[in-house]
């Protein structure tokens, strides 16, 4: 129990700044609350906090708006639908800024990041959210993207139900992303873990953000050559978009909903 001890956002901050300094945590979804838990990578305990948010409603009555809050549990409950009564683990792995940490927050409350509160701070070492929906745990894995991290991601996939790995896809001439592509197919290689690559940040190339992306076609053509064979989905984390087909055809869906799709085939 962590309730007689908090780390304030100052405080974190300040530990932050020493860049050899590695720190964890475990952030806990309750039904009323999240718990943020942080650790030295040695286990030694710095603090814990809570974040409170708004009880969402469990019905819907025609004469009445549905909450926001009430909404996003909504997609919640509709993504890990297929996963009732299971227990799992989900690594998110892929090089620096690329969207990991916003990709936990999105599947653990269906917020696409313009929705999301407050900035995302680099994960150092590895986060944990523990996601309880009914009689069914998820467990997301959100690991360091920096290369003096990817030593921590064996032994988290090794352990892991599947994967999922982001690609930063307006950094086209990144090669630490090509990096940990090669990286995430040797720990895959001997294994028959199932995993899928999301290319985030395409609005920014459909809005004209930036002239150049690394398209679906692109980073199968490398993950392929590296040995990994599993689906390439282009997706936007800002809007919580998944972007289908190419060129004129291309169609925007529910990420959530698309990632639901894509998950019953593993």
């Amino acid at each position: 129990m962590f309730d007689s001890a908090f780390i304030s956002q100052k405080d974190l901050a300040a530990l932050l700044e020493d860049k050899d300094l590695e720190i964890g945590s475990v952030i806990i979804n309750h039904e009323d609350h999240d718990r943020i838990v942080y650790f030295l990578v040695d286990g030694s305990y710095l603090g814990d906090s809570i974040v409170e948010f708004e009880e969402t409603e469990n019905e819907f009555r025609p004469d009445s708006k549905p909450s926001r809050g009430s909404f996003f549990s909504r997609i919640r409950k509709s993504l890990f639908s297929i996963l009732f009564g299971k227990q799992l683990i989900i690594s998110i792995t892929g090089s620096s800024q690329a969207g990991k940490t916003t990709l936990a927050r999105y599947l653990a409350t269906g917020k696409p990041l313009r929705l999301q509160d407050g900035t995302s701070l680099p994960t150092l070492g590895k986060s944990m959210r523990e996601i309880r929906i009914g009689r069914s745990t998820v467990t997301l894995l959100d690991l360091g993207g920096q290369q003096d991290f990817w030593n921590l991601w064996q032994e988290a996939v090794s352990s892991s139900s599947f994967f999922i790995h982001l690609v930063d896809g307006s950094r086209t001439k990144d090669e630490e992303q090509i990096e940990a592509l090669r990286h995430i197919a040797a720990l895959t290689k001997s294994s028959n873990l199932n995993g899928i690559i999301l290319v985030n940040k395409l609005d920014l190339y459909l809005t004209k953000e930036c002239s150049e992306f690394l398209r679906r076609q692109d980073i199968e053509s490398i993950a392929q050559q590296f040995g990994l064979h599993f689906p390439v989905l282009e997706v936007s984390l800002l809007e919580g978009i998944a972007y289908v087909g190419y060129g004129k055809n291309i169609e925007e869906r529910n990420l959530a909903d698309h990632l639901k799709s894509v998950l019953k085939k593993l």
